[in-house]
């Protein structure tokens, strides 16, 4: 079996940052960065594009998941459970 392709390894590392409920604020931004520096990809953009398929640059994909985030604290709390990252994207 040869090695793993480093585009799935990614993308598994993208799934278990977003199937964390813990990930919030400061938690989720540093999860997301960590990606970065883990497989030298620009992480925002990379979380992004596999959680939505939205292409932007990655300050425009920072910018969008800070704003998922902050929409899925509100979410949580009209619907009295955490809707997750996606639901709330």
């Amino acid at each position: 079996m040869g090695p793993r392709d480093p585009r799935r390894t990614v993308q598994d590392d993208i799934r278990e940052v977003l199937a964390d409920p813990a990930a919030r604020g400061d938690r989720l931004i540093d999860a997301i960065e960590s990606l970065g520096s883990r497989h030298s990809v620009e992480p925002f953009r990379a979380l992004l594009g596999a959680a939505i398929a939205l292409e932007r640059t990655e300050p425009q994909a920072r910018a969008a998941i800070l704003a998922i985030d902050e929409r899925r604290g509100l979410l949580q709390g009209l619907l009295a459970r955490d809707p997750g990252s996606v639901v709330a994207g």
